[in-house]
């Protein structure tokens, strides 16, 4: 299997509408006190990456999150809903037939009690082909 990391640059949107661009894993920001979170406020992290090119016919890609802080609401390909609602500690989609030649990838977290929402572990795209 063929993995290809989804590094810089990512844009993030919080809850203010404030865009910055960062990388993925992204760092603790330990300039923002837990006390001060609202639950429930979300964070959209976006990045645009082309489709892999040269796939055999059988051949089958995925997007792994490898780990988030606060609470995996939505993962978005262009128009498509990837996945809504996740629980657990990472995450492995067939987005093989969600694909185009460009596409808009779009992580949104919520914040929760205990954390800011955050992409803290991978974003990549793993290609297996058998051909």
């Amino acid at each position: 299997m063929h993995v290809i990391r989804l590094r810089k640059p990512w844009r993030k949107v919080g809850p203010d509408g404030i865009a910055i661009q960062i990388d993925v894993p992204e760092p603790v920001n330990e300039s923002v006190p837990l006390e001060s979170l609202r639950v429930g406020q979300s964070t959209r992290y976006e990045r645009n990456f082309n489709s892999p090119t040269g796939l055999g016919a059988n051949a089958r890609v995925y997007l792994r999150v490898e780990a988030w802080d606060g609470d995996l609401a939505s993962i978005q390909i262009g128009e498509e809903v990837a996945t809504e609602n996740f629980v657990g500690a990472k995450t492995e989609i067939d987005i093989t037939e969600i694909l185009r030649p460009s596409n808009t990838l779009v992580i949104t977290l919520l914040s929760t009690q205990h954390s800011e929402p955050r992409l803290s572990g991978a974003v990549t795209i793993a290609i297996d082909d058998p051909s």
